[in-house]
């Protein structure tokens, strides 16, 4: 998993582990529950390419100058065939390296900190991402972008999923999903295969 904490003075805090026993859910909670004045973007990975480690953990930085920083987090799995994965790199890990990386960089030249209202940036972004997927663009100035998938799901402060159209200030927060929540997504099953455990999960409306 990994969690980037938006702090005062312009700064990120970035925490990204593995454990090979499995996430702690309370640790996670703790560190959320410790920023909770702040903006957090949080990713819990689900492995579909690449090896278990911290090093294919989100967010993956694209640019980190002295006073500007840009990260990416990512849903989804890419696979258009221009993308080569080296071994035991994830397809997140190995798009960003080859080519969201370089692509921010030559923006950045010419757009500055104002990078993520550059829309012909963004609208390159998009070009590399299919509609059921999403990006999580942002920087340390408090900026983001949500570039892809747009059926994601909003909760309030008590963690109740808001229905329908949203009010502004309503929502608490933002999942790109609503699968993770059930917990029928957390199961083990005889499948060994991404497909054959996606087929299986069960959207209920229990939290974990």
């Amino acid at each position: 998993w990994g969690l980037s904490v938006v702090q005062d003075q312009n700064s990120l805090l970035n925490y990204r582990k593995y454990d090979p026993k499995g996430n702690d859910p309370d640790e996670v909670f703790d560190l959320m529950e410790k920023y909770k004045d702040y903006t957090q973007y949080i990713h819990l990975r689900f492995t579909t390419k690449g090896e278990k480690s911290q090093d294919n953990c989100h967010p993956f930085p694209l640019i980190e100058e002295e006073d500007y920083q840009l990260y990416l987090m990512h849903n989804g799995t890419l696979s258009f065939n221009k993308l080569v994965i080296p071994d035991k790199q994830s397809d997140t890990r190995a798009f960003c390296e080859q080519y969201a990386a370089p692509t921010a960089k030559a923006y950045y030249a010419v757009a500055g900190k104002d990078l993520l209202q550059n829309e012909p940036f963004i609208r390159l972004m998009d070009t590399f991402i299919t509609s059921g997927w999403t990006f999580l663009l942002y920087d340390n100035l408090g900026n983001y972008r949500v570039i892809g998938g747009t059926s994601g799901v909003y909760f309030n402060s008590e963690g109740i999923e808001l229905k329908g159209k949203v009010e502004p200030g309503t929502a608490s927060w933002w999942a790109s999903n609503s699968y993770s929540f059930a917990r029928d997504h957390r199961q083990p099953y005889q499948s060994n295969t991404y497909s054959g455990r996606y087929s299986s999960w069960q959207e209920d409306n229990d939290w974990p």
